[in-house]
């Protein structure tokens, strides 16, 4: 019996999306002339006659994007949103917001229906899925990562330059003279979490400066993480001048820690953030973070979207946005 091919397996020898074969099926303006000619030539090979009713039915846009989101009360990822949401309707797209509230459990059962929903691509926010689900995702829909990196062809990736920022902080420590300098990261697994604790100790090693384990702690992602982990370092009789802290909420929670244990930022301790999150600047003291462009992140993710959808681009992208220190009052010199 002679194989009925379907416009999947089209899709999947192009390596493209099924909404792109549909474009081409469908001669729309709207897909890139090379892309278009691939496509048919493929259809030609597989001798792929489309049904016409599947035909006009795939070949519908949902103008729907969806982002699954750790946590949309995160100034950070609220601000990423914000910047998809405004490009994206500039182009007559709405989204849909998948929240997992930092549930492993909840992001892997929206991964496992996101294929089932009207949809034309993904955007997902520093993801804790695992690689192999977002890249059976990405074959099906066209798929964006902010603040993760999965080597596919079919993934483009958004993120900042992590080793250049974590390097601008524990310079910027040394140059006031601090040498035992600890780190508050987030949760284990989180993709952010991962790519700092990496950076961390290849800017300590560059830098030649002293880092003990037990003043290394996770936590989940919150004020409250960061306030349990600060009481922690302290009770494990850790004895750094500084603390770096993974984002800016967990810098908040730690000084939020310290006051409680009548610990002095910076006068005892210096404490510094990472994203600047926006009650840094009002916290006591103010924080010294990094100049975090998550907005723009958002806008770069919206854009390589729609270079997917309405392009047909094949070839995938990985977009680094540069960093810059934000120099306030919660760090002090000890030269």
């Amino acid at each position: 019996m002679v194989k009925k091919y379907t416009i999947k397996d089209i899709a999947k020898k192009a390596g493209v999306s099924v909404s792109t074969v549909s474009r081409a099926i469908n001669n729309t303006d709207d897909i890139n002339i090379e892309t278009k000619y691939k496509i048919n030539e493929i259809i030609k090979e597989l001798n792929y006659n489309p049904n016409p009713a599947a035909k006009a039915l795939v070949g519908r846009s949902s103008k729907y994007i969806a982002i699954i989101v750790p946590n949309i009360h995160h100034s950070v990822i609220s601000k990423m949103v914000q910047g998809i949401m405004t490009k994206l309707e500039e182009y007559g797209f709405d989204v849909l917001l998948l929240d997992y509230n930092e549930s492993r459990e909840k992001e892997e059962y929206y991964c496992s229906i996101i294929d089932q929903k009207m949809i034309d691509g993904l955007i997902m926010i520093t993801s804790i899925a695992k690689a192999e689900d977002i890249l059976a995702i990405s074959r099906k829909i066209p798929t964006v990562l902010i603040e993760r990196i999965i080597e596919s062809e079919d993934i483009d990736s958004v993120f900042i330059d992590e080793d250049s920022a974590m390097y601008q902080l524990l310079e910027y420590l040394k140059k006031k003279g601090h040498h035992n300098i600890g780190f508050i990261n987030g949760e284990k697994g989180t993709s952010s979490a991962e790519l700092r604790i990496k950076s961390y100790f290849e800017s300590m090693n560059k830098l030649n400066l002293n880092y003990d384990e037990n003043c290394i702690i996770h936590t989940n992602w919150s004020m409250l993480g960061g306030r349990e982990a600060f009481n922690k370092l302290i009770k494990n009789k850790c004895e750094c001048t500084a603390i770096v802290c993974a984002s800016d909420q967990l810098a908040m929670g730690a000084i939020g820690a310290a006051y409680t244990l009548g610990i002095s930022v910076p006068k005892n301790i210096s404490i510094l953030g990472f994203d600047n999150f926006d009650d840094g600047l009002i916290s006591i003291p103010p924080l010294t973070t990094l100049d975090y462009p998550a907005y723009k992140m958002g806008e770069v993710a919206a854009d390589c979207i729609l270079e997917k959808i309405k392009d047909g681009r094949i070839k995938s992208k990985k977009i680094i946005l540069p960093v810059s220190l934000i120099e306030r009052d919660s760090v002090k010199s000890i030269i």
